[in-house]
């Protein structure tokens, strides 16, 4: 299998959480009783990520409680609107969601949750919660950790394969980069 091939087969068979649609966001959102209310998985190993939303993020306003180091998804997607033609930005949808963020951690649980309650000055993160004009809309979490090898219904060898590279920093990294070669840079990823 290539990189972009094993890239979207974990993006195919990702698990999946909702959250938004609310008029505040809910406080144990990424938490770990949230995934055990939800019947999911909790994603503390190595893995990918991706945000989805249906909201228009271009022009959301910079919130004042946000820490210094979160994204400003106005400038972001400004920046990358001059740096990248239309075509090379993902137009992937999803049950009419767009893809706007992706990335990799060692810990995805722990990743996730920073890029949504960012509380600090000294994590770069999306900082979602501190966007409260955007708890109403539609929001998805698609997740896929080395927990979840079983779920590519692969052979032990292409399974041990692909659970060395999310072990691995930089696997996960071509992974990533991967799935962005073929579906386009995530208009709120910076790097």
């Amino acid at each position: 299998m290539t990189f972009i091939e094993i890239a979207d087969k974990i993006f195919n068979n990702s698990n999946q959480v909702i959250f938004g649609t609310n008029d505040n966001w809910q406080i144990d959102v990424f938490k770990a009783n949230w995934f055990t209310y939800l019947d999911k998985p909790r994603p503390n190993a190595p893995g990918l990520y991706w945000f989805l939303t249906d909201s228009n993020i271009t022009k959301i306003e910079r919130p004042t409680s946000l820490p210094n180091k979160g994204c400003d998804f106005e400038i972001t997607t400004k920046n990358n609107l001059q740096i990248f033609p239309n075509y090379l930005l993902s137009e992937l949808n999803v049950n009419g969601l767009k893809v706007v963020y992706n990335g990799h951690e060692n810990n995805v649980m722990n990743r996730v949750r920073q890029h949504f309650n960012l509380s600090n000055n000294n994590t770069g993160a999306l900082g979602i919660k501190h966007y409260k004009l955007l708890s109403n809309k539609n929001w998805v979490l698609k997740y896929f950790t080395t927990k979840d090898i079983g779920a590519l219904g692969l052979d032990n060898s292409a399974q041990d394969v692909i659970l060395n590279l999310l072990n691995s920093k930089t696997g996960r990294s071509a992974l990533e980069n991967a799935w962005r070669i073929k579906n386009g840079w995530p208009i709120l990823c910076k790097k």
